[in-house]
């Protein structure tokens, strides 16, 4: 089974990737699907940021020494599902890419599914657009989607530190990520 990664360059980090995410969502959900203790769309797409990132930690993991070897580089090639034109190894000039290994999920699709499973757990009433929301997911996922055959496998992954992404992800949002009332 392919080691997948989803990777991201400096200008987007998974935080933002997953914040405009939630926007994007948001937008596809009618309101009247929606508790209505969420009346407003910043709560609403807080309330989806938080889904995916619980989902998300389930299923990536990066250590303190990611992407420091040459061969994590070497061994890496966009997934046959990606077809982004974004570069997003360094050495295409890309600066600094945060990457991140999948783990238990056999494809983006699987990934999307189970984040999806994630948001139905604050919205069952989205389950009618489980199809399209779905779908969506597993595109903006392939736009990032890696196959890594080394990833988690060398030496120095196996002692490296792994690094506390609840910390990073799940912390309580700044005033600026939160939308005003609108």
């Amino acid at each position: 089974m392919p080691a997948y990664q989803i990777r991201f360059s400096s200008g987007l980090p998974l935080k933002e990737w997953i914040h405009q995410m939630s926007i994007r969502l948001e937008s596809k959900i009618p309101v009247h699907l929606w508790p209505k203790v969420y009346f407003t769309k910043g709560i609403r797409i807080l309330i989806l940021g938080k889904a995916l990132k619980e989902g998300l930690l389930c299923h990536i993991r990066t250590t303190d020494v990611c992407g420091n070897q040459a061969e994590c580089e070497e061994t890496c090639q966009p997934a046959p599902e990606n077809k982004s034109t974004g570069m997003f190894l360094e050495s295409q000039g890309g600066g600094p890419i945060e990457m991140y290994q999948l783990i238990g999920v056999r494809d983006h699709k699987d990934l999307a599914n189970k984040l999806m499973d994630h948001i139905l757990t604050r919205l069952p009433e989205a389950s009618v657009l489980w199809e399209k929301l779905t779908e969506d997911i597993a595109s903006e996922i392939s736009y990032h989607l890696f196959i890594n055959e080394l990833c988690g496998l060398t030496d120095l992954c196996q002692k490296a530190t792994p690094r506390n992404l609840a910390e990073e992800l799940v912390r309580d949002p700044g005033p600026d990520e939160v939308p005003a009332n609108t």
